[in-house]
């Protein structure tokens, strides 16, 4: 009875993973060729130095910001900066919001935050992020992002599967050249 179980489980399984057994569901090629895009993520990414270029974030430097003052808000909410430090800035497969993070200087890097993340595919109307640097003073990163989609190229990798993004940068509720800010305290 139990090699009877057992080989049946392993009948279900293997036929559950076999490709015959896939519907078609949003997939505009119903079935055929169908690939799994991975849009990395929105995110912002800031430095800062001071007037001399020594950076403020690294936590070996006499020059560091007290990191533990540094918040922001986003939709309401308070973000701190968490005592784990990141090694990179991730690029999972679901963008999830989890607010700030320190990534330490490496490879001719600078020590960086890292705010976010957001869905690239997804549209976003004046999404702002408040940052309180712990010294009385406030900068407001926002921005919108939309994308529209062509069917003629859902298959095509070289025109990005249909999808054309845009995205408006912030500073202050000034136009800003993308997502990377560089600050002077």
């Amino acid at each position: 009875m139990k090699k009877f179980l057992i080989l049946a489980l392993l009948t279900a399984l293997f036929s559950a993973c076999s490709l015959e057994n896939t519907e078609p569901n949003s997939n505009p090629n119903n079935g055929d060729d169908f690939w799994c895009v991975d849009w990395n993520p929105l995110f912002m990414m800031i430095y800062v130095n001071d007037a001399e270029g020594n950076t403020l974030l690294d936590t070996s430097s006499e020059h560091c910001l007290d990191l533990s003052k540094i918040v922001i808000t986003y939709k309401g909410e308070e973000y701190t900066i968490p005592e784990q430090k990141l090694s990179f800035a991730p690029l999972e497969y679901l963008a999830i919001f989890e607010g700030i993070h320190l990534i330490p200087g490496r490879d001719g890097y600078a020590p960086s935050l890292y705010i976010g993340e957001w869905a690239r595919d997804e549209k976003w109307d004046n999404c702002e992020v408040k940052i309180a640097w712990g010294d009385g003073t406030t900068d407001v990163l926002s921005f919108s992002h939309d994308y529209t989609v062509n069917p003629e190229y859902y298959n095509d990798p070289k025109h990005d599967f249909g999808y054309t993004f845009y995205s408006e940068w912030y500073l202050n509720g000034e136009p800003h050249a993308g997502s990377v800010y560089t600050f002077v305290k």
